[in-house]
């Protein structure tokens, strides 16, 4: 499968990646959004380093753990009694390793937490009041999807932050300046302890683990019941190299810390490893998330989708990061105030019954008290971070933009609640010093939605227009002229054109008119404009106007 791939940002000030997170959300966000209302949306990145490119050349335990997409719609099986190496199949997706939802399933879950007339049917923190059954979804947690910030530590590492109100701003502020931020706490137990279920098994020799972590989540419990409470380092990028430490990056735009790393795939978490310095990740932005229309599951109120302009990090091991995004979505409603607590579960019930003002007419209201407060998410396929040593010198600091594919196959109506193709952003503008690059991912497995070209198929190319951007009936695709284009890699000016011409396609038969036979995904080379002006370009496959608009236009100034 084509993982799509982005160049990491650079060391210096000005060579930031820039990538657009586009979505929509159905229930509103931002300040302008319904009253009765409260909502964030956080977005969060998990990375881990990849130097082959390749898991075959990896060990075996790291195939173990490798964030991948999944070759089939199933999803890990889990038992916590089972060494890893024994029920992980690396033909299903993951993103959590199995043994960090093994230590969540053990360790209790917050009892003072708001949970209704909701009947929890177990106490660890697969229980929550949107989850009261303990259903499973791959290994995520439920109880860190369904609260931020988590007190407990997360391989997610924060990006940003978004809300719709004062108050929440500035206790998200407050949050992002403390310690909490990066500093989490676990209670690590030696097998056997009394009261404690016996430590996981370990992949190389099927016995329990030494030392795991423990139920009990506060240090008073954890040291009464005879644990050891550890700190642990969270919302770092990686471990401190002598790479990093020689590079000619060295001691550029990054924080060097030290603490234990928190490591997710281990049975203790990483919390009987020593203090070792660890690259702090940026801190989350905290802003107001764009407004949205309650019940209204598509562009904002000004009329753009709603999006997060995603300055990508710089990793100074400079080595590949394979890495997956997530959004999450919540929702407050003022049904129950945001201050309830465990004291609070007897005022609210589930359907509760009213009286007409004949006060003998008993009418019900519909309120779930599992949705009084909700949260929504989404995640990406698994994409890389490349660093820039692949470009030449003369752009290894230029700020890059990307241009990617956003949508899929079918109409409006098929593809909802996703949308049909276009390019993100649509309109992009930069300047003769930037560089430029289109990324676009796809698959062969659509189900059998309407589009142009192979059923099931999503293709897309990129052809200049001379005409305009409104022209949908160009006469030929356009280069764009080749004393302008600046080649940042491999190709010259007129391969680049047709390379994006014809969807990336390099097979030696001749290319089928409709893309069929050219690949779904591509990395085209990155590429520089030196003359300003408007560049519009269209797919050919997808600009088809009963259904689909796909064209973009770059401007340059």
């Amino acid at each position: 499968m084509h993982l799509t791939e982005y160049y990491m940002s650079g060391c210096e000030k000005d060579s930031q990646t820039e990538l657009e997170i586009m979505w929509t959300n159905q229930h509103g966000t931002g300040p302008k959004t319904d009253d009765r209302v409260e909502t964030q949306v956080i977005l969060q990145y998990m990375c881990q380093a990849f130097p082959s490119g390749q898991v075959k050349d990896i060990n075996k335990d790291f195939q173990l753990h490798t964030i991948r997409n999944g070759g089939n719609r199933n999803q890990q099986g889990f038992n916590e009694n089972a060494a890893e190496s024994r029920q992980i199949r690396t033909d299903r997706g993951l993103h959590e390793p199995k043994e960090y939802y093994n230590v969540y399933v053990r360790r209790e879950r917050n009892k003072g937490l708001f949970t209704a007339d909701q009947n929890l049917k177990g106490d660890t923190a697969r229980f929550t009041r949107q989850n009261a059954n303990g259903n499973r979804r791959g290994l995520e947690v439920p109880e860190e999807r369904d609260y931020y910030p988590y007190w407990g530590p997360t391989p997610w590492i924060d990006m940003a932050i978004m809300v719709s109100n004062k108050k929440t701003e500035s206790l998200m502020k407050e949050h992002v300046k403390s310690r909490d931020l990066y500093e989490k706490w676990l209670c690590i137990m030696k097998n056997g302890l009394a009261k404690q279920k016996t430590c996981p098994r370990t992949s190389n020799r099927n016995r329990p683990a030494e030392k795991c972590v423990a139920s009990y989540i506060t240090k008073e419990s954890c040291e009464n019941g005879g644990g050891d409470w550890v700190k642990v380092t969270t919302n770092y990028k990686e471990k401190y190299s002598e790479n990093s430490a020689n590079s000619a990056c060295a001691n550029k735009f990054q924080t060097v810390i030290k603490g234990v790393a928190y490591e997710p795939h281990l049975i203790a978490q990483g919390a009987d490893g020593q203090e070792q310095d660890l690259v702090k990740a940026d801190p989350p932005e905290v802003i107001y998330a764009p407004s949205t229309v309650v019940n209204h599951n598509g562009m904002n109120m000004q009329g753009k989708f709603s999006s997060y302009k995603w300055k990508v990090p710089y990793f100074p091991s400079q080595t590949i990061q394979r890495c997956v995004l997530r959004i999450r979505y919540n929702i407050t409603t003022d049904d129950a105030p945001r201050n309830f607590d465990a004291s609070n579960n007897d005022d609210v019930k589930n359907n509760p019954t009213t009286l007409a003002v004949d006060g003998k007419t008993k009418l019900q209201l519909a309120l779930n008290t599992a949705q009084l407060a909700r949260t929504f998410q989404d995640r990406t396929h698994v994409f890389y971070l490349k660093p820039r040593t692949t470009l030449v010198d003369q752009f290894k600091n230029s700020k890059i933009v990307y241009i990617w594919g956003m949508g899929k196959r079918g109409n409006i109506v098929q593809t909802y609640p996703a949308m049909e193709y276009r390019f993100t952003p649509e309109r992009v503008t930069v300047t003769t010093k930037d560089v430029l690059c289109f990324a676009w991912s796809g698959s062969n497995n659509n189900p059998n939605n309407a589009g142009e070209g192979q059923a099931r198929s999503d293709r897309t190319n990129v052809c200049w227009v001379k005409e305009g951007c409104s022209s949908l009936k160009p006469a030929a695709c356009s280069s764009l002229p080749l004393e302008v284009v600046d080649h940042v890699k491999e190709f010259n000016a007129a391969k680049l054109n047709l390379h994006l011409n014809t969807g990336c396609y390099t097979g030696n038969d001749d290319l089928q008119a409709q893309l069929n036979n050219a690949p779904a995904s591509c990395n085209p080379p990155c590429f520089r404009i030196t003359k300003p002006g408007e560049y519009c370009y269209m797919s050919t496959r997808n600009n088809n106007f009963s259904n689909r608009r796909h064209m973009g236009q770059i401007i340059v100034t």
